[in-house]
């Protein structure tokens, strides 16, 4: 099967470990012929949005990537936000998909999209929404102008075309209905942000690998806290909670890169206490690893699909209350958002250790049946 998926309403990181990464890699590994077309949207330094340039490349799965060019309107900031690309019709002709898996819900290439399968209807399209009140529309200017308007023209373009709106969590169901007047519930279908199931004797090989390295003993209680660590993340909170705590057999794995502002809040809390490691920015399969040699994974701040990934990892987790995270884990997780609450969750681990072991096995079999991409990149198959 020949499937292309599109990264032109988002960023496309090379060599990540987020959904628009890993689906492509998994149907490769399945055996499919896979194309992505990319936006030519990246991190740059300091985790800011910064621009690559157009080309053509593949990753190390063998995977073309089509980086397309931007069609100019006005200046690069409207560029940006219209979303309108040079020669997608082409490379779609090119490649002639089955299957197009279309990640993002608005932009004026919808109408590109819409018309390929418009003229080939025996390809199939899918469509999901990673948006929600918390991480878009966040100003009057995107949520009234550019969400409820104009993207919204462009995205029943496509729409209609669909086979499914996949929605990643409960989060974009309102999203979906407040600003795109969409909520048809036969096409709406829940996929998850998941990860990859490591197995068990995996777990083990690299949790003794990453805590020899780190001459943490077995014995040892490891906290774990990654990604881009903001103000929203509540990674002074997090330190704060940890440092409260007079425990020399417990460790605090901090893995990402601070904002400027959050670092000098916790610099010296850092510096003075020993049982803390920060390791600084690592790729996802280095993250990977360092989950597998952590018990228990801590993000009291705002969403991040590393939460599912710990799961997968073996982790217990300690997350906020968001909808995702109820909805898949119920009361297998510690729900913690403010630092007293994060102090109590940690302290009660500690005292109860089995409690640790207790989860860890729960949410691997929640992962192994909910988030698992084998599966779910199967869902639109």
């Amino acid at each position: 099967m020949r499937i292309a998926h599109l990264m032109l309403f988002n960023f496309y990181i090379d060599d990540a470990f987020y959904q628009e990464n890993i689906l492509p890699r998994q149907n490769k590994a399945d055996g499919h012929e896979v194309l992505i077309i990319a936006s030519t949207h990246v991190f740059g330094k300091g985790n800011s949005m910064t621009s690559t340039s157009p080309r053509i490349y593949f990753t190390k799965e063998a995977i073309k990537v089509i980086r397309v060019p931007y069609k100019k309107i006005v200046n690069e900031k409207i560029t940006k936000k219209i979303r309108a690309y040079k020669n997608v019709y082409f490379h779609l002709e090119q490649f002639k998909p089955d299957v197009i898996f279309s990640h993002g819900i608005g932009g004026y290439e919808s109408k590109t999209i819409a018309k390929f399968v418009k003229n080939n209807p025996a390809t199939k399209l899918y469509i999901d929404c990673h948006s929600d009140f918390y991480n878009s529309a966040t100003n009057f200017i995107s949520k009234y102008f550019l969400h409820r308007i104009f993207y919204r023209h462009f995205f029943w373009k496509y729409e209609k075309f669909a086979k499914k709106v996949y929605y990643v969590a409960p989060e974009s169901i309102a999203f979906l209905k407040e600003l795109y007047g969409f909520n048809d519930q036969s096409k709406m279908e829940f996929l998850p942000l998941g990860g990859f199931i490591i197995d068990e004797n995996e777990i083990i090989k690299r949790r003794k690998f990453i805590r020899k390295h780190l001459n943490i003993l077995e014995s040892d209680i490891i906290f774990i806290h990654t990604g881009k660590l903001d103000v929203k993340k509540k990674s002074s909170e997090l330190i704060n909670a940890f440092t409260q705590i007079k425990n020399n057999n417990i460790k605090l794995l901090i893995v990402g890169t601070f904002s400027d502002d959050v670092y000098s809040n916790v610099k010296e809390l850092i510096d003075n206490d020993e049982r803390i490691k920060y390791l600084g920015w690592k790729t996802g399969e280095e993250v990977q690893d360092y989950l597998c040699a952590s018990d228990v994974y801590m993000q009291p701040g705002s969403r991040t699909v590393t939460v599912q990934n710990a799961a997968c990892c073996g982790c217990a987790i300690i997350t906020n209350r968001s909808m995702i995270y109820t909805y898949l884990f119920g009361k297998s997780v510690f729900y913690a958002e403010t630092e007293e609450e994060v102090k109590k969750s940690i302290e009660k681990l500690i005292a109860r250790p089995f409690l640790i072991n207790k989860y860890k096995k729960k949410l691997l079999e929640i992962a192994k049946n909910k988030l698992d991409y084998k599966k779910i990149a199967n869902a639109y198959l």
